[in-house]
């Protein structure tokens, strides 16, 4: 069936096309689209790919391109990486999810693109947008991720970039990033995630995202994985003969040692070696994140210098302070000390794991912690971790059309995870449960936080949305 054609109300005035339009045509074709989508079907049912096959004919990037899959740690890659490239040469970058402003997900050499130039290219692009929609059904869409890298490449064409760098999506078997020509690859850590999209078993998530390995990628570099996504990882990289540099078996990440003023680690790869890097982020996780980095960085410049001996000839001295200067608002970081409060864009269990366990090799203090997690996220899961290191859990909400609450979340939450009976307005469970509280509004959450943290001298959590952290930010909290 075919349904009404989306971009036509933008094409109508595209001369007039502000800011703000151009970035609702970005998601506009998914939004039609989300209602009719059958999960059960494969992401290649719901998604057309005709968008940037189409552009890539027009404009082709041919230095090299890196991309960047996982389940966790995609976007701390691709900043440190892009900062490291920036200083030797120009480099673009194509992230996700923004903090402030859309343009945050296209950049080169770490300046966003301006809202000028982000229009112009949706200008250009929408007649194309136009022709596309009117061919497809329902259920399928065209890619905000399509959308972002078709206007990222145009871009970088511009900017005459020497080096690109794509974060992929949810998967990569079906992702638009995929169909880019790309040289070398980065796999973050690969656990079980998106099921509804790329399956239920953490086989068939590896198997997805092992796609990334296409036979034109020359080095792909890996995180630790597990045993049984390794042997997936190692089999693709031996049917498309790509060399694949493993964390802890050819480079390793040693030492590490966290603090709330930062995190220090050593790198070692065959003879080179920094000692006590310094990142302003906190966390073991964000020390290997920089190490995929890191080890990439190293690859390309030992290409450049065509002579791997030559490798002596970047000091480590220069790279520590390069990398020690990166800072990526709103992962774990650090707001005030006093009272110490602590920002992170958290809305998976996963993610609340590893929060967890940064904070209790820290302190042995319970938080006062602002939970702000749509019912479409994992609220349920980050609550139950969060739980073990919380006094108190205040629920909030933000306004934003992608995101979905509900009147009755608080209740939900305390029901499934703590105890039976429970109010809309705030739940007394028993001893060893936590209190769990609700306030509609972001500024009355936080300012509840702040007057519980006075009188009991407790620390503060903040976790939530990629727009509750623009919220926080924002308000410049703990300042």
């Amino acid at each position: 069936m075919i349904v009404e054609n989306v971009y036509a109300p933008f094409l109508l005035h595209i001369n007039q096309l502000n800011y703000h339009e151009a970035v609702e045509s970005v998601y506009a074709s998914y939004l039609r689209a989300e209602p009719f989508m059958e999960y059960e079907a494969l992401d290649a049912v719901k998604r057309s790919p005709i968008l940037l096959q189409e552009q890539m004919n027009q404009v082709m990037l041919t230095s090299p391109t890196i991309l960047i899959t996982g389940s966790k740690g995609k976007g701390a890659v691709a900043k440190v990486l892009a900062s490291l490239l920036s200083y030797d040469g120009s480099c673009g970058l194509v992230t996700s999810p923004h903090v402030h402003s859309f343009t945050e997900r296209i950049q080169v050499n770490q300046q966003s693109i301006t809202e000028e130039e982000f229009v112009t290219e949706m200008k250009r692009l929408l007649p194309v947008l136009f022709q596309i929609q009117s061919t497809l059904i329902s259920a399928q869409y065209i890619s905000p991720v399509g959308i972002e890298v078709c206007l990222a490449q145009q871009h970088f064409w511009k900017n005459q970039t020497r080096y690109q760098i794509f974060e992929c999506g949810k998967g990569v078997q079906y992702d638009d990033t995929n169909c880019l020509f790309h040289q070398y690859a980065i796999i973050t850590p690969i656990f079980l995630e998106h099921k509804r999209e790329l399956g239920d078993t953490i086989e068939q998530i590896a198997v997805d995202k092992s796609h990334i390995l296409t036979q034109d990628v020359k080095v792909a570099v890996s995180a630790a994985q597990s045993e049984k996504v390794l042997d997936l990882l190692q089999r693709q990289a031996k049917r498309q003969q790509v060399m694949l540099l493993i964390e802890g078996k050819d480079f390793f990440c040693e030492n590490i040692h966290t603090s709330f003023s930062g995190t220090m680690f050593d790198f070692r790869y065959q003879n080179f070696k920094i000692e006590q890097i310094h990142i302003p982020m906190l966390g073991e996780h964000q020390a290997k994140n920089t190490s995929l980095a890191l080890m990439m960085y190293l690859h390309l410049m030992q290409e450049r210098l065509q002579e791997p001996e030559k490798l002596c000839l970047i000091t480590a001295q220069g790279l520590s302070e390069r990398i020690s200067s990166i800072s990526y608002p709103g992962r774990m970081q650090v707001l005030s000390r006093h009272p110490l409060m602590i920002l992170d864009a958290c809305i998976h269990r996963n993610s609340a794991i590893l929060v967890k366990k940064v904070l209790q090799q820290m302190t042995t203090e319970l938080f006062i912690t602002v939970l702000c997690i749509p019912i479409d996220k994992d609220d349920c899961g980050v609550t139950k971790e969060i739980a073990e290191i919380s006094e108190q859990i205040i629920f909030t909400q933000v306004p934003n059309p992608h995101y979905h609450f509900e009147a009755n979340q608080l209740h939900r939450i305390s029901k499934m995870l703590f105890c039976e009976n429970s109010s809309s307005e705030k739940v007394q469970p028993d001893a060893d449960q936590k209190e769990l509280i609700w306030r509609e509004e972001p500024y009355e959450a936080i300012q509840f936080a702040l007057h519980v943290s006075e009188k009991s001298k407790k620390p503060i959590l903040l976790l939530g949305t990629t727009a509750f952290v623009e919220w926080v930010l924002k308000d410049n909290w703990g300042k």
